[in-house]
């Protein structure tokens, strides 16, 4: 029993200590997300005073109409007065939603200015950080922030920022103007505020831990929801339904569920804020009225008081419907700047020279996270400037993890990576670039035309340039027999091409790079035996003088490689030609077989 008490208060402290963790960050980012805003500091500083001037027409008639109780009181004739005063306040009225108008619009030109330089630092971010963030988490998640996280920070900074200050300056000064006319009546209907407040702490009591399981449950229907899509093909040819996709269907339930709850476990205590904020009226009417009758308190004067209460009461309710969205923000700017926080790849700003196209890694191991276990172990590689390196095993074994490393796009967790003697981390990310070439197995094209996509490889390229890589790749024909040839669009991600074909203008992409260094895995995945005839035929005279790395499971790619490394389970099995593997390594004796037999076949 003891056991169990002692185990449950070193829950509730990890907890407790989790909390407080997530608190210190969120307020780190709310900062940087102010000190982001502060670039535009003087177009929120007039749109805050705009907001003010807005506040304070609106607020101004409710004086002047309490002038105007107070001279039909004490029998005020001339029209001439009531007419000024009429005018005044529709001129307040009209000053103050043309300001109100104006104090939007500037607050959210300068919003949307702070949430782009915000993005363009997230895809800077994204530029530098290891690839393996990225490819290790949903589609859906990265969406929800950089897409949806960003975008939920626009209420804060368009609207709370101007439109809270101005609800909270403007009634404080009319508060202090009734305390001036009488501080009992004042201070009585200043007494709702402290209870409001305090209401509304109650029901916001847990805000930021139940924003977070909020968060984290809006991320799992993001990233199902992007699954269910991309794989509705698949359902629709298994005959299921959309009710047949559990894990959408889950997640979107649990979301729902857990937001009805929380919303019903805060409404209480909000609406009774709302109501008591809204309620100054009710102590204010007996208390005057109390006054008056002991003559200590005057009519007017007592009149005066009531339209004034009216007048600040709205734009404080107003400002309290503001901090959940404060809480709220504090939390999704946490999850930006968490992302801007990661480590980026270890990088200079200025290079070591690169003495020539060769690649060593010595002794590299690797794994794709700090408590994840290791995928590389030791691997030893030497190729010499011009020559070609094939990477082949059973799938899974690391072949194209190794294929990443040398491209750049994560580092060793030990060990080094050496492009022409010179360590990657050495290596600027600009010079990296020009240095290699690298060719993905799932051939992604931008939605773009294809000669968008393929100047991507060298946006200086003349057009008898990209006709020229085109047909070195094999793909000029099919892009010359579209509609509109090389200006015919490739759809998202190349979905209006087939796969060969995507291969094929990648392939090119790369080929008008012309860098040194060429990393290749699976280039010849998805091509038909005539496409990839073509290519072999390409790549053995565009890549001549320089150096190649093939990552390939079809073995007929491989065989005139100046060496061939097997991997297996993270490791380098065996090293040497052809002829010397069929000779000496059982593994690529049997997958040589295999693929003999198939093309047999």
């Amino acid at each position: 029993m003891r056991e169990e008490c002692m185990e449950d208060l070193l829950e509730e402290k990890s907890m407790k200590n989790s909390q407080q963790a997530i608190i210190a960050e969120e307020e780190a980012a709310f900062a940087r997300l102010v000190d982001a805003a502060m670039k535009y500091k003087a177009g929120y500083i007039a749109s805050i005073s705009l907001a003010v001037v807005g506040v304070a027409g609106k607020v101004i008639p409710y004086l002047l109409l309490a002038q105007i109780i107070g001279a039909l009181i004490e029998g005020e004739r001339h029209v001439a007065v009531y007419g000024g005063w009429f005018a005044a306040m529709a001129l307040s009225y009209a000053i103050g939603h043309a300001a109100a108008a104006i104090s939007m619009a500037v607050s959210h030109h300068f919003c949307f200015k702070t949430l782009a330089d915000i993005r363009e630092k997230l895809l800077e971010k994204m530029y530098t950080m290891p690839l393996g963030y990225v490819q290790g988490r949903p589609t859906g998640e990265i969406k929800s922030i950089v897409v949806d996280g960003i975008e939920s920070l626009e209420p804060t900074l368009a609207h709370v920022i101007p439109e809270m200050t101005a609800n909270i300056i403007v009634p404080t000064f009319v508060i202090a103007y009734m305390i001036v006319l009488d501080w009992r009546i004042g201070l009585i209907g200043l007494a709702v505020v402290p209870l409001g407040l305090a209401l509304m702490m109650l029901a916001f009591k847990n805000y930021d831990v139940n924003f977070q399981k909020q968060v984290a449950l809006s991320s799992k229907v993001n990233a199902a929801l992007v699954e269910f899509v991309n794989g509705l093909e698949v359902i629709k040819i298994f005959n299921q339904d959309a009710q047949s996709y559990r894990r959408f269907k889950d997640a979107a339930e649990k979301n729902a569920g857990f937001s009805i709850a929380w919303m019903n476990e805060i409404a209480p205590a909000a609406a009774s804020a709302q109501v008591i904020m809204g309620a100054s009226l009710l102590f204010v009417l007996p208390a005057g009225l109390f006054f008056m009758a002991q003559g200590t308190l005057e009519t007017t004067v007592f009149l005066q008081l009531i339209v004034l209460t009216l007048s600040w009461v709205g734009p404080i309710v107003a400002a309290f419907k503001y901090p959940d969205q404060i809480s709220a923000v504090r939390s999704t700017a946490r999850r930006v700047f968490a992302v801007v926080n990661e480590n980026d790849l270890v990088r200079p700003d200025s290079s070591s020279a690169a003495r020539d196209a060769s690649v060593s890694l010595e002794d590299v191991c690797f794994s794709y996270d700090a408590e994840d276990a290791e995928v590389l172990h030791s691997i030893n590689l030497t190729l010499d400037e011009g020559c070609k390196l094939a990477l082949v095993g059973p799938s899974g074994g690391g072949k194209s993890t190794i294929g990443k490393l040398i491209a750049g796009f994560w580092d060793p967790t030990k060990g080094a990576v050496r492009i022409g003697g010179a360590d990657v981390r050495d290596i600027s990310l600009e010079e990296a670039g020009k240095l290699i070439s690298y060719v993905s197995q799932d051939a992604f094209l931008f939605d773009a035309t294809i000669e968008e996509n393929l100047r991507i490889g060298r946006p200086s390229a003349t057009s008898e340039e990209i006709v020229e890589a085109a047909r070195a790749a094999g793909c000029h024909d099919f892009i010359a027999s579209l509609p509109q040839g090389y200006q015919t669009s490739t759809g998202l991600g190349g979905r209006y091409l087939s796969g060969g074909e995507r291969q094929r203008v990648t392939i090119a992409r790369a080929m008008l790079k012309d860098a040194p260094i060429v990393v290749m895995d699976e280039a010849t995945a998805f091509t038909d035996p005539d496409s990839e005839a073509q290519i072999e035929t390409a790549l053995s005279a565009l890549v001549r003088d320089k150096t190649l790395v093939v990552i390939a499971h079809r073995l007929s790619t491989v065989r005139d490689a100046d060496c061939i490394a097997v991997v297996d389970a993270g490791r380098i099995v065996a090293t040497g030609t052809h002829e010397e593997l069929i000779a000496t390594c059982p593994l690529y004796r049997d997958m040589w077989d295999l693929h003999v037999g198939a093309r047999e076949l």
